[in-house]
């Protein structure tokens, strides 16, 4: 009962934190980039990252982390989850500004998703 409490209060926090890193994240891009296209693509390309986190964290998870089920293999297989749906949801034009701007696709959005989490963590 404890546990589920507290896993329920951390998935508030965390869906919290994730809001306003990305929040932060899209202010600082502006503040750099010039060009409102490359805006609107950086802005579309961080919400869609950090909802498929968030995505990710509820429906997997949340459900397993702290038990003996969060191993390394569980933890690759979340990273893996949240870029698929990452992927799912970006546009085809989307995709060819990742490849024209930053190459490699899952690389990029793989990246995205570390620096989520390590906002979140930290």
């Amino acid at each position: 009962m404890f546990q589920e409490v507290l896993f329920s209060a951390l998935g508030i926090i965390i869906t919290g934190l994730a809001t306003w890193g990305t929040t932060v994240l899209v202010n600082w891009l502006n503040s750099k980039i010039k060009n409102k296209e490359l805006t609107m693509f950086a802005e579309m390309i961080l919400t869609v990252v950090n909802s498929a986190v968030k995505a990710t964290y509820q429906s997997y998870v949340e459900g397993i982390k702290g038990t003996d089920a969060w191993t390394k293999e569980a933890q690759e297989k979340a990273l893996q989850m949240a870029l698929e749906t990452a992927k799912a949801e970006l546009t085809d034009g989307t995709v060819d500004y990742i490849k024209e701007h930053h190459g490699d696709v899952d690389s990029y959005i793989r990246t995205l998703i570390e620096s989520v989490l390590y906002d979140l963590k930290n």
